[in-house]
């Protein structure tokens, strides 16, 4: 950044049956981004795009990837997509929203939202592929942790109410920590 030293950016192009672009970087850096992502994927043949978190060197592009590939739905958060909606418009109807333990089949693999370890927002959520497929999180590289701490898939099972239970569900809905 001019005058104020190095901005990390990650972006990935995860290339597959269903081509998956994580993150969307800068506003700063648009055309070198569009041109690079889409030198690796024809945007016809991006199905999915999934947002790590809102902070604009992550979701910057945003509007202007979904424009381009009106084949991809954006996987993201419900925090993700309130904070997003405060400045544009999203298309809902291409949203999915997948919180942590959540899965998506995205084609030739399975994707897990996960919230890694670290973090530098509220919204953040990483992506695991499932065992020897693709795996990435943002913004710290937890590919090791993604193996241990995915979580398995989780159904909704309400407890029993009966004596010495607090009559409480909330631990098993799905998506919930």
């Amino acid at each position: 950044m001019p005058g104020a030293g190095l901005l990390y950016i990650n972006a990935f192009v995860i290339r597959g049956e269903q081509p998956i672009l994580v993150d969307t970087s800068a506003p700063m850096f648009r055309e070198d981004y569009l041109n690079a992502a889409f030198s690796l994927v024809d945007p016809e043949d991006v199905r999915w795009i999934f947002l790590t978190h809102d902070d604009r060197d992550h979701s910057g592009n945003l509007i202007q990837v979904l424009e381009r590939c009106p084949n991809a739905r954006l996987i993201t958060n419900f925090v993700a997509v309130g904070r997003v909606g405060e400045e544009w418009s999203l298309p809902m109807p291409r949203v999915q929203i997948a919180n942590n333990g959540d899965r998506v089949h995205a084609g030739d693999r399975e994707l897990v939202a996960i919230r890694p370890p670290y973090f530098d927002s509220p919204a953040t959520r990483g992506l695991c592929g499932t065992p020897g497929r693709a795996s990435t999180t943002a913004p710290t590289p937890l590919g090791p942790w993604c193996r241990r701490a995915a979580p398995a898939p989780r159904k909704y099972r309400p407890r029993p109410t009966g004596a010495g239970s607090t009559g409480s569900t909330a631990s098993s809905i799905p998506g919930t920590p």
